[in-house]
Formats: structure tokens, C-alpha cells, sequence
């Protein structure tokens, strides 16, 4: 019985030893919170990017640090409460004063009788890639020498006036300059 407790701690410590490792090493956000919201774990790039240590967060809920909006709060309950992992887009203001852009992913944890303990979540800055989309549907829409509205915009536009159910309308479009 002794042999197996000791094997047990020894297994108990290894186990925490890689998850410590985990959480000081990746780059994407990664956080672990209770039924109640309370962040039992947090990676060191969650406090990097929140400007804080990742003890100060052990115990307290996103709320306290004005992190968390009523829908992340929302999202959370879903999960635990579908037993069910979710998927999200969005945007979050971040201490710098600047907006972030994030893909987030939950899944629930249980516990050995199968019971939900809380949830698991890691997040990835989608930032640039929300930009690069930006800047593409932009670009789809304008000429980029006069930043003015391309052909495109225009023969889109009956199509969104008719969704806006705006009256009777005419468009007259008209070639200048002979270019197409």
C-alpha cells in the first residue's frame, strides 16, 4: 500500500510538473476556471497579455479584471451546463487600450465520476487574419487609386437596397473615361 501511495505522489507531481510546463511554454492563451467562473490555472502568455503574473489570477473570476463580457459569462455556463465544447470569434479590448481579435476554444472537464469540474479554454490572437479579411473586402469593393466605390459595390447595391426595402430607386452608371 505504501509502494502505491508513493508511485501515486510521484505520479501526481509529474503530471503538475507538465502541465506547469505546458502553461509557461505555449504561445496561445490558455485558461481553466471552476463551475463557478473562479480561474483555477492560467498560461504565462494569459498574464502576458493582461500585463499580470499568472498567481494573481488563481481564485478570481474575469470579471474582476474586466475582462469578461455577459456573453463570455453566458458561454461559459453553456458549456458546463451542455457538457458540450464551443467555439467563438471575439473581439476584446486589452490593457494597452488597443482591440484584440480572438478565435476561443471551451470544452468542459470532468471530474472521476463523470461529473463537469469546469471548463478548459485556449485562445489564439485572430487579429491579423480579421485585418487581412478587412483589407480584402475592401479592396473588393473600391478602386484602390481613387479609394472610391469600384463596380463591384454598384452591382451589389440594388441588392442591398432591395434587403433595406427602400422605395423606388434608379442607378445610372457611367463609363468617363472608356476604362472597364
Amino acid at each position: 500500500m505504501r509502494k502505491k501511495d508513493k508511485q501515486q505522489i510521484i505520479s501526481e507531481v509529474l503530471n503538475f510538473q507538465v502541465t506547469t510546463s505546458i502553461l509557461d511554454h505555449v504561445s496561445d492563451l490558455v485558461w481553466i476556471k471552476d463551475n463557478s467562473g473562479r480561474y483555477m490555472e492560467v498560461s504565462a502568455s494569459f498574464g502576458r497579455l493582461l500585463g499580470m503574473e499568472r498567481e494573481q489570477f488563481i481564485g478570481k473570476t474575469a470579471s474582476d479584471f474586466h475582462f469578461e463580457s455577459a456573453g463570455d459569462a453566458a458561454d461559459d455556463q453553456t458549456v458546463i451546463q451542455s457538457r458540450k465544447p464551443s467555439v467563438m470569434q471575439t473581439m476584446k479590448k486589452i490593457p494597452d487600450g488597443g482591440n484584440r481579435f480572438f478565435e476561443i476554444h471551451k470544452s468542459p472537464i470532468f471530474d472521476l465520476l463523470g461529473n463537469v469540474a469546469g471548463l478548459i479554454a485556449t485562445g489564439r490572437d485572430i487579429t491579423d487574419q480579421v485585418r487581412k479579411q478587412e483589407y480584402l473586402h475592401y479592396i473588393g469593393y473600391h478602386d484602390m487609386l481613387t479609394q472610391l466605390h469600384n463596380r463591384n459595390y454598384f452591382e451589389k447595391l440594388p441588392e442591398k437596397l432591395k434587403k433595406e426595402q427602400i422605395g423606388d430607386l434608379g442607378i445610372v452608371i457611367c463609363d468617363i473615361d472608356g476604362l472597364k
